[in-house]
């Protein structure tokens, strides 16, 4: 079971000028050969945690967060832009890829949390 423990969460709400300008801090982020293989979801509906396996254990995060955003090392947005701009398909089902995304995930978590640490 993945635990994390967050120190200094609070119910503070972010307003929304400032969680764009933070996430597009984020997507200011180093991308590995281009292919930005990440994906970011902001879960807004109490509802959705229930929906979650229950390994995450992400509830007693979730019910006391004002955001609560999921970053996913992910290629299915990106795979067809790449295969329209190669002229062939994308085979990018190597592994690889999956550390490629893995990377770009961590890189763009990483400049969204010093966004908001720096907003304060």
């Amino acid at each position: 079971m993945l635990t994390v423990a967050f120190e200094n969460l609070t119910d503070q709400k972010i307003d929304d000028a400032l969680l764009t300008t933070i996430v597009s801090t984020a997507q200011s982020a180093a991308t590995s050969s281009f292919l930005q293989g990440a994906t970011v979801i902001r879960v807004r509906a109490p509802e959705a945690a229930k929906k979650w396996p229950p390994m995450l254990a992400i509830k007693p995060m979730w019910e006391s967060a004002a955001e609560f955003l999921v970053f996913c090392a992910d290629f299915e947005a990106s795979w067809p832009i790449v295969a329209y701009s190669m002229k062939k398909p994308f085979a990018g089902d190597f592994t690889e890829h999956f550390i490629i995304a893995t990377v770009d995930v961590a890189l763009m978590a990483q400049n969204m949390v010093i966004a908001a640490e720096a907003a304060g």
